[in-house]
């Protein structure tokens, strides 16, 4: 897939309500011999005009595939969150539009044709981010 503004766009449509808003972060795997980083995401895929509150809050597991990694950079967490559960994401956005100068810094990096984005975790207060040539999605 080619860079686009909204990760989104990188969902099929199996989901039509698919999500990564809310997402919670569950698996990183960083292949340097292949170039390639897995991870894997528990996604919202409920209909959120759905009267039940079930189908609203229906979640999924789906695995975002960066290939041609360029770079995979976590800011140190502000804060050691111990509580049980999975990395929460609060906010992504497209690497140009980082909100710290580390992200901003990386997107100059970025290769035209690439993509780039930044992820913000709630329990850290910790940015990652990540550049690659290829994006694709696939549930598991």
């Amino acid at each position: 897939m080619e860079s686009t503004d909204d990760l989104d766009a990188v969902l099929d449509r199996q989901e039509p309500h698919a999500t990564f808003r809310d997402a919670r972060l569950v698996a990183v795997s960083l292949d340097y011999h292949s170039n390639e980083a897995v991870t894997t995401w528990n996604l919202c895929v409920g209909d959120p005009d759905d009267s039940m509150r079930a189908a609203r809050e229906r979640r999924r597991t789906g695995r975002l595939v960066l290939s041609g990694v360029l770079f995979w950079v976590m800011d140190p967490p502000q804060a050691l969150d111990t509580r049980p559960g999975l990395p929460g994401l609060t906010e992504v956005a497209p690497l140009s539009e980082a909100p710290t100068d580390t992200g901003q810094q990386l997107a100059r990096l970025l290769p035209v044709g690439t993509s780039g984005w930044c992820f913000l975790f709630e329990g850290w207060n910790a940015h990652v981010y990540c550049g690659a040539r290829k994006l694709r999605f696939e549930w598991a």
